[in-house]
């Protein structure tokens, strides 16, 4: 499962990259943030693979389509509220 995530995560930010590049709305800050943040996601993903040793499949399959329930969720009401 932590590859197909890696996978999605790498095409999804990729793809809103570039969406936002074609639209004009990449910036100076966002390119900024993007360079803070990095460091956090590749300890997260080295952190991944000790950590999946360590947790019951089960339950992180559960966590992770709740996060994703939840997520489709919010995003839908984000977009049909002015």
């Amino acid at each position: 499962m932590r590859s197909t995530l890696a996978v999605s995560f790498i095409v999804g930010s990729a793809m809103s990259a570039l969406g936002l590049a074609q639209a004009g709305e990449l910036g100076a800050t966002d390119a900024r943030a993007a360079l803070i943040w990095a460091p956090f996601m590749l300890l997260g993903y080295a952190a991944s693979g000790q950590l999946r040793r360590r947790l019951a499949e089960s339950g992180m399959r559960h966590a992770v389509l709740t996060f994703c329930v939840v997520s489709a969720v919010v995003i839908l009401i984000r977009a049909l509220l002015p």
